[in-house]
């Protein structure tokens, strides 16, 4: 399927279904086997051509092949992905911390603004 999408080079449809097909298991296809790793690197070497030399491609359609290039040159690993996931009770610590902080930050700036106002009403 991959081989006939590569090579019917038909316009922007085709373009998209590959780069769609490549996000949902181009990870799979890589990691079935040595063999299969190799015939990848092909496809994966005409979609470079592809978004190289090819002038009448859409910008959006080059970011999807970018994008999709970048991912397998990344080891299938999604760059948000990179970010540890964190259980309940790290998200309830994280965010409480933000709250105090928050509230030391309104009190600092409360507190200067009371000194301000007596400083400039005292005669």
């Amino acid at each position: 399927m991959l081989k006939h999408l590569v090579e019917q080079n038909d316009g922007g449809v085709n373009v998209e279904a590959i780069c769609l097909l490549l996000n949902t298991v181009g990870k799979q296809l890589d990691e079935f086997s040595n063999e299969s790793r190799v015939v990848n690197d092909t496809y994966f070497g005409c979609l470079e051509e592809m978004l190289n030399t090819d002038t009448k491609l859409e910008t959006r359609l080059k970011y999807m092949l970018s994008d999709v290039l970048d991912l397998r040159a990344n080891n299938w690993v999604h760059p948000r992905q990179k970010v540890k996931d964190k259980t309940i009770s790290e998200l309830i610590r994280c965010s409480a911390a933000e709250v105090l902080a928050r509230l030391r930050l309104g009190a600092t700036t409360t507190t200067n603004r009371r000194i301000l106002v007596q400083d400039d009403s005292a005669p």
